[in-house]
């Protein structure tokens, strides 16, 4: 799979989505219109209309049309749909959040979590691990029947949702592959795609909305008499027509869009658990079990699901997602629907004796029952050439983005069941995710400690000031565990109130300051925090940057990674590195302007970089990762320091960069 490929296909797919909206805007506003004149005649003919006149013609009024009240009527119209869409886009756009409270689902929480709903939590903390991106927030769907959904519109406020039977039913292989699904979409940019189709279909269905509501109200005189005003019902009954004529358009456009992208999600599944067994497996039990989900909104939300979260109707024409059986034979040529059918009669849930150890995620990637070689089809479509030889060249090294591949998932295993456990609690709620970020901050620069001991103690209090004295000893000197914890603290984060993320984020920025200096890791863990976390704070991050030209934005960034050698970023280069820096550079002539002002670095500018290289298409955004890991890679090895800083310009660009995707040479860092 290409990611940035993918990514710039998700944003053409986003312009033909708002082309298709503006047509069917068109169409429904030409309904409407026909309607009204015929209901209003008088109101679009020049000097109004004479009722006693039947004359089509005549009725009609072309040769005296009132242009005026047209054009108005067609404005009117399109504006009110169009507000409709912005509204909703409005609702959604602090993130995957939004879908999941809709659909009425509960985040899974330290106080209140089950066995199998931490089996959940760690196959999803796995995923994203491996693929180097933020661990979203998770959602228990309180259904029997099997789904699960992403949303969000950007890494940063992703969600996953499962309903209750899928964790019920599913194996830990078998949600593996289906938690595997939802992050294909998650990095393939199916999900904010899907989030812009809510949307552009919240527009088109807003005169059923308003219609249903004049139908409800049944136009209840002042008087208290029943049986509703005849004019109210009438325009109800004509906005419902008008508005099921959207939802016609709305469901096809939906479908179109999401079909062909199931496939491709299954695809990446399978080629993640290098296991088709377990994602047929999980088909089959959908099948059996069902999808079906019973909110009142699992209609708006569907095109969103694993699979069919509404009946099929009219020979599925309407349906978001192609048939099970479709889907199965994609992934197994052999499959036949009669092996479905036996499949559901012969199946009943499962009782695992393995609960434990799949928690713990110490379970193999697959059982002999399920295991079954690639098929050819299947194995060529998901089975990107650098899956088996990551790292070997910096071209390689970008190439991983958005690339979630079974060596990074088991590496993300076998680090996740290192941590001391007394990390993992921390990192999972609020209170210690705050002092686990301080810790890793202030071991940073052991000078400066007791100085930035009586910050945290000040701004945070003395109890969060222990904590963070108990955590140092546990990470000092693990520097490949640091950015991963930080992913890992993530949600915790997210559920920090307004008032108390203002707080960490100002005690973050004085930790940072606090020794007037600042280090690549203090520069990288803020970047990607406050990134993480502005849109949370209200904080907005263009108003306060410097505007940079594409150029000087690229050499700036360039010039962080060749300064991961030295110990502080206010170093001067040398002659070694002043080769890397102009070599890297070679196709901008100015470059060398930018290098000049590195020695008095300016933070802010900066920011301002990495801000006007979040701008860039996606191919551009691959362009500046090869030329930073061409960079790091200069001296013929990578060492720590150059993997934090890469991933982490990596994720303020939103392509994020698997932990195993650098062969590291592990250094002592200053």
């Amino acid at each position: 799979m290409d990611f940035f490929g993918e990514q710039d296909r998700a944003k053409r797919n986003t312009w033909w989505l708002l082309v298709l909206f503006c047509t069917v805007l068109v169409v429904i506003s030409g309904v409407v219109l026909a309607g009204l004149w015929a209901y209003f005649p008088a109101f679009f003919c020049q000097g109004g209309f004479n009722g006693s006149n039947s004359n089509l013609k005549d009725r009609l009024c072309f040769d005296n049309m009132n242009l005026k009240n047209v054009v108005s009527t067609v404005t009117a119209i399109v504006s009110f749909l169009a507000m409709m869409s912005v509204w909703k886009y409005a609702q959604i756009s602090s993130g995957g959040k939004i879908v999941a409270e809709a659909m009425g689902g509960r985040q899974i929480n330290t106080a209140s979590k089950t066995d199998k709903e931490k089996r959940l939590l760690n196959v999803v903390e796995e995923i994203s691990i491996a693929a180097g991106c933020p661990v979203p927030l998770v959602y228990i769907i309180d259904s029997s029947s099997i789904n699960a959904f992403a949303a969000g519109t950007t890494l940063q406020n992703a969600v996953i949702g499962v309903t209750s039977g899928a964790v019920e039913h599913f194996t830990r292989d078998e949600l593996q592959a289906v938690i595997g699904h939802e992050f294909s979409h998650i990095l393939n940019g199916d999900m904010k795609l899907n989030m812009n189709l809510i949307g552009a279909c919240y527009g088109i269905l807003g005169f059923y909305y308003i219609g249903r509501s004049f139908f409800r109200i049944r136009g209840g005189s002042k008087s208290g008499k029943s049986g509703g005003h005849p004019y109210l019902l009438v325009a109800g009954l004509g906005l419902m027509v008008v508005g099921g004529l959207g939802f016609f358009f709305g469901s096809l456009i939906k479908a179109g869009v999401s079909r062909q992208r199931e496939f491709l999600a299954d695809a990446s599944a399978v080629q993640f658990t290098r296991n088709p067994g377990s994602m047929e497996n999980a088909l089959k039990k959908t099948a059996s079990v069902g999808s079906v989900l019973t909110s009142r909104n699992a209609a708006e939300y569907s095109h969103m699901f694993f699979s069919d979260g509404l009946k099929r109707f009219i020979g599925g024409i309407f349906s978001t997602h192609p048939p099970l059986n479709l889907r199965l034979k994609k992934i197994n040529p052999r499959f036949r629907d009669s092996d479905l059918e036996k499949f559901s009669n012969n199946y009943s849930l499962p009782v695992s004796n393995d609960l434990a150890a799949a928690v713990s995620g110490l379970m193999p990637l697959g059982d002999a029952a399920s295991e079954r070689v690639l098929p050819p089809e299947t194995a060529q479509k998901s089975s990107p050439s650098h899956a088996s030889s990551v790292g070997h060249k910096p071209a390689d090294i970008v190439h991983t983005a958005g690339v979630v591949t079974p060596e990074a998932e088991e590496e993300a295993k076998k680090m996740l069941s290192g941590l001391d456990p007394e990390l993992t609690k921390n990192a999972r709620e609020p209170y210690g995710a705050r002092a686990l970020v301080f810790a890793l901050l202030i071991n940073e620069n052991k000078a400066s400690i007791p100085a930035q001991s009586k910050i945290i103690s000040r701004l945070c209090g003395p109890d969060v000031l222990q904590l963070v004295e108990k955590i140092i000893p546990l990470v000092e000197g693990q520097y490949e565990i640091r950015l991963p914890l930080i992913d890992l603290s993530l949600p915790a984060l997210r559920n920090l109130s307004l008032g108390q993320t203002h707080v960490f984020l100002e005690t973050l920025e004085r930790l940072v300051d606090e020794d007037k200096e600042i280090s690549l890791f203090e520069f990288t863990l803020y970047t990607v925090v406050k990134f993480n976390l502005h849109k949370q704070a209200k904080i907005g991050l263009r108003k306060t940057l410097p505007k940079l030209g594409t150029e000087e934005s690229i050499a700036r960034l360039i010039s962080v990674v060749v300064h991961a050698s030295s110990s502080r970023l206010k170093d001067p280069l040398s002659p070694l590195q002043l080769e890397v820096y102009r070599h890297t550079l070679r196709s901008f002539p100015r470059a060398h302007a930018y290098l000049q002002s590195v020695p008095e670095w300016d933070v802010t500018k900066l920011e301002g970089a990495l801000f006007k290289a979040s701008t860039f298409t996606f191919e551009q955004k691959k362009f500046v990762l090869e030329r930073l890991a061409e960079a790091a890679a200069a001296d013929d090895y990578i060492d720590i320091k150059e993997v934090e800083i890469i991933r982490g310009i990596g994720d303020r660009l939103a392509c994020p960069i698997p932990p195993i995707a650098m062969q590291v040479r592990q250094i002592a860092v200053a």
